[in-house]
């Protein structure tokens, strides 16, 4: 979570609140998909470590990213540096 929030210059309370400007939703999103592919959790706890969201508002938030990640998008290669900082801790 920290790795996104630094990313995306906002605080834990905001990836978690109901906010929904956009880079807090992109934030929201690149968390739920990196949580969902590196860590393997349930969407059920992505949706708790997100504020006790709904299992299928987590769903709607990857669905949506789908579009962007095989294109070079900003969201794609904020993406590619957390799982790079995530995966190779050392490097940071």
């Amino acid at each position: 979570m920290q790795l996104v929030c630094a990313e995306f210059s906002v605080t834990p309370e905001q990836l978690k609140g109901r906010d929904k400007r956009r880079n807090y939703v992109d934030a929201r999103r690149v968390f739920a998909y990196l949580s969902k592919r590196y860590m393997t959790d349930t969407f059920q706890k992505i949706g708790m470590e997100l504020g006790g969201r709904d299992h299928s508002t987590i769903m709607v938030l990857l669905r949506g990213l789908e579009d962007f990640i095989d294109i070079k998008d900003p969201i794609t290669l904020k993406i590619e540096k957390i799982r790079n900082q995530f995966l190779n801790p050392n490097n940071l």
